[in-house]
Parts: structure tokens; sequence; C-alpha cells
């Protein structure tokens, strides 16, 4: 019981004025200015992200460069592939001419390695 008086008398200076402060608007039913300040903000996301999505999203891509190009070539693929074909694609060379499903041919090492790291330089130029 002690402990509860002190806490009331002492409350504001222990927890704070800013939180005191807070509690006492929410007690009266007002919403502090930094919360009413959020609600509005949230409103206008909201409105922004169903304007959005009703609206179909159109991929335009850069002209590539050389060695995306040259990239692309050793996966086979056309300049304006998707990131879905580029990494189906992908998936399909490297179990294609893994060296273990080849026994161990140097060959198929080479092009496996050449496939990687078109995949790799696709991945970094951001269009995987």
């Amino acid at each position: 019981m002690k402990w509860l008086v002190l806490l009331i008398v002492l409350g504001p200076p222990l927890i704070g004025a800013q939180l005191w402060w807070t509690a006492r608007q929410r007690n009266r039913g007002e919403a502090p200015q930094e919360e009413r300040a959020n609600e509005n903000h949230s409103e206008a996301y909201m409105w922004q992200a169903a304007e959005a999505a009703r609206e179909e999203p159109i991929e335009t891509r850069r002209q590539l460069k050389p060695l995306e190009k040259k990239s692309l070539q050793a996966l086979d693929l056309s300049g304006n592939a998707s990131r879905a074909e580029i990494k189906t694609r992908f998936k399909e060379l490297v179990k294609l001419h893994h060296p273990d499903a080849n026994g161990g041919d140097k060959r198929s090492g080479d092009k496996l390695r050449e496939i990687i790291q078109a995949y790799n330089y696709l991945k970094q130029a951001g269009l995987v």
C-alpha cells in the first residue's frame, strides 16, 4: 500500500513527464499529436498503395551494356528476358553442363564456369 501511495505521489517525476502527459491524454480520449500525425500518414500511405495496386506495373528496362548482352548470350537468352526466365535458364544449363552429369568432361566444366560467371554478372547488374 505504501508503494502505491508513493507511486501516485511521485509518479510524474518517476515515469517521465511525456509519458504521464500521454497517458492523461489517452484517459480523456485525446490522441497525442504524434499519433494523430501517424494516423494521417498511414491513411495517405494506404491510399497510395491502393492506387498503385490498381495500376498494372510496367517493367521498363534500361539499355543493356555490352557485358550484359554477352552474359545473356552465354545463357542463350534474348535481351528482353525476364528475371524468372534468366533464373530458370541458369538452372537448366547448370544441370546440363555439370561435370558429374557429363562424366568429368573438361569442356562441360569450362562451359559451366562461363554460365556461372555470366549469371553472377547479371545478378550484380540487377537483372536477376
